[in-house]
């Protein structure tokens, strides 16, 4: 007779491929990110803030754009969606960069990068809270 403990399988070990996927994902927007914050640093003085912002975002549009055309993903959006999308890119986009830009000039790029960052948490509550709408 066997035992019952014998029968079972053993705890799997290490990590998923999920896991690793969604660590190596957070590792790469935090290189990127961090990366970021010191281009818009020396950036800073040689060009007018608003005019880099145009630049910048025009330019990830172009890849963007790009990565569709060659991924053959539809960039079919409904009016609601592109009212939405308009919104979503003059408050948190526009707006959101004028002021980090300004702040940029003005105090230590990390303190403006960890306030930066915790705005994705007042999103949130403000989410909640407007559009009694709950995170995923």
């Amino acid at each position: 007779m066997t035992a019952p403990s014998e029968s079972l399988a053993p705890p799997p070990t290490g990590l998923s491929r999920a896991t690793l996927w969604a660590i190596g994902g957070v590792a790469l927007c935090a290189t990127i990110w961090g990366t970021t914050w010191y281009a818009i640093t020396l950036q800073l003085g040689q060009v007018a803030p608003l005019a880099s912002i145009v630049w910048r975002f025009g330019l990830a549009a172009i890849l963007l754009f790009v990565g569709c055309l060659l991924t053959r993903r539809s960039l079919k959006l409904s009016l609601t969606q592109h009212l939405a999308a308009a919104g979503q890119g003059v408050f948190a986009f526009s707006i959101s960069y004028s002021f980090t830009y300004a702040a940029e000039g003005r105090i230590a790029s990390a303190v403006v990068a960890v306030i930066f960052a915790a705005l994705a948490f007042l999103n949130l509550i403000l989410f909640r809270v407007a559009a009694r709408q709950r995170a995923a």
